[in-house]
């Protein structure tokens, strides 16, 4: 991938921009301190946009943006290893989507999508970062905790090949 070169007027606006956050920092300790803080916040920015554009996702892995009803925004390159999707009963049934995440880095993603039938609503989403560990088993163990060891969980796991067995002495 090649990397665009700014334009004339495209470097002029920056360096203007530069200039009055210059003058802006001088003019306080406390201004130069915000200055620096959020300066230091877009170069990580640009440095994480700028890492993902020269490394764009494999076929087999895609980009993900999750916003889950808490914590925050998650965002990885992953593959998606397993999904499975039900109903439930009663009078407020739900569609209830289950999946399973790959990241680049190993770490496994779980996340649950929930959509009321009669369209009443929003859809909920819960998902959740278990990061890579030496013991797979530990990581599959975390999803199943996240899943609350439901039967479609356990038809993921196990189509997965997962050994969720515990050997107790």
């Amino acid at each position: 991938m090649t990397n665009p070169k700014l334009t004339p007027d495209q470097k002029a606006r920056l360096q203007t921009r530069l200039d009055q956050l210059s003058e802006l920092a001088l003019e306080s300790p406390a201004r130069f301190e915000a200055i620096a803080i959020a300066l230091a916040d877009c170069e990580r920015a640009l440095k994480r946009h700028a890492k993902r554009a020269a490394a764009p996702p494999s076929a087999e892995y895609e980009r993900v943006k999750l916003t889950p009803e808490t914590g925050g925004v998650i965002e990885f390159t992953g593959r998606k290893l397993r999904e499975a999707t039900f109903n439930t009963r009663g009078p407020d049934g739900m569609l209830v989507e289950l999946e399973i995440w790959e990241t680049e880095g190993g770490a496994l993603v779980p996340v649950a999508f929930t959509t009321p039938l009669n369209g009443k609503g929003i859809m909920l989403t819960k998902a959740v970062v278990i990061r890579r560990v030496a013991k797979a088993q530990t990581m599959h163990r975390a999803v199943m905790d996240f899943f609350e060891w439901g039967n479609y969980a356990r038809t993921m796991a196990r189509k997965l090949g997962w050994d969720l067995r515990v050997e107790v002495l």
